[in-house]
């Protein structure tokens, strides 16, 4: 889930694209933030700066240099806590409204199936004992995703 990340101090909210005109928006190379948004930027209706991470976009959003910073999730709240102590980082919020949701999924490779089944085998299986033995909750928790983890460890 991208979702876009703001200075908990300004008033920011949005619910179509056109509403993001006039921010300034800082985005990570490479990245696509969805068809939707991809779209506007080519557009030119959006004032978006790419930079090479995450981290930079961050620290453009803490300096001002940036209003808005979309990411995903769990990526940008992993990022804020480890980029920031605990009451900068508590200077930053998300807005709800998702930019795009986009599933990710654990591939194995069809080459050799027999290996490939093994392999989801043994994931699934670690995956079960991680969530049974607690571990899976807490290392969604020490990423500081705990509002969130409702979610992740209940599926």
């Amino acid at each position: 889930t991208y979702v876009f990340f703001y200075r908990a101090a300004d008033n920011f909210n949005w619910r179509e694209m056109s509403d993001l005109r006039g921010f300034r928006i800082g985005g990570s190379e490479g990245y696509s933030y969805g068809y939707e948004f991809d779209q506007a930027v080519k557009r030119g209706e959006l004032n978006i700066d790419y930079v090479s991470s995450d981290i930079l976009n961050l620290k453009k959003l803490q300096a001002k240099r940036i209003d808005l910073f979309p990411s995903d999730i769990q990526v940008g709240y992993y990022l804020l806590n480890q980029l920031f102590p605990a009451l900068q980082a508590e200077q930053f919020k998300h807005h709800p409204k998702p930019i795009v949701e986009i599933e990710t999924h654990v591939l194995f490779s069809k080459v050799d199936l027999s290996r490939g089944k093994l392999l989801q085998a043994a994931f699934n299986k670690g995956l079960q004992e991680l969530r049974a033995n607690g571990t899976y909750r807490k290392l969604v928790e020490q990423a500081s995703l705990s509002y969130y983890s409702q979610t992740l460890y209940h599926n």
